[in-house]
């Protein structure tokens, strides 16, 4: 027995070192559906442009334009569930590592649903998650004032027929 912890925990504390660690500016395509790009690929964001969010990774560009996104998510994930007697040996001597995932869901260039995965660095929320935000908003607001004054010019199409009609009877 004393034999199979000791081996459960070797095992433990060496997977660490044989996952893929994000960090710095690094990101992690985990999956999804976005066209021409490997999961698994490792590259980095570029949120310089103020019209789309560009992945460019390994042999591979994802450009997702923010007024085309429907919905993005953050969240923390822990990297291995260990159970819950491996979780009480270890977590007194090693912290759980956790992983940063960013989904993004938006729509391509035919208006099909697409998303995309990331795994990001601990410390790329901070400054990522306040940009997609005033990004996402700034364009969402956008098309809502383009959608008031489309309906306000129907509406006043409506209008003006009605108004040459009553001059007319007058």
């Amino acid at each position: 027995m004393k034999k199979l912890i000791a081996l459960a925990l070797v095992l433990v504390f060496a997977l660490p070192s044989f996952a893929t660690i994000v960090e710095g500016s690094q990101v992690l395509y985990e999956g999804g559906t976005a066209p021409g790009v490997k999961e698994g690929a490792l590259g980095a964001f570029d949120t310089s442009s103020e019209e789309a969010l560009v992945f460019a990774g390994e042999g591979a560009k994802l450009a997702i334009p923010y007024a085309k996104v429907t919905n993005f998510n953050y969240e923390e994930k822990l990297a291995r569930h260990c159970g819950v007697i491996l979780t009480l040996l270890i977590v007194p001597f090693k912290y759980r590592q956790r992983r940063h995932i960013l989904t993004v869901n938006y729509l391509d260039e035919q208006n099909a649903p697409r998303v995309a995965v990331f795994e990001i660095a601990k410390t790329a929320p901070e400054t990522l998650v306040p940009i997609l935000q005033s990004r996402i908003n700034k364009c969402q607001e956008e098309r809502r004032q383009a959608r008031l004054r489309q309906q306000q010019k129907q509406q006043e199409k409506q209008q003006s027929p009605q108004t040459t009609e009553r001059a007319a009877q007058q």
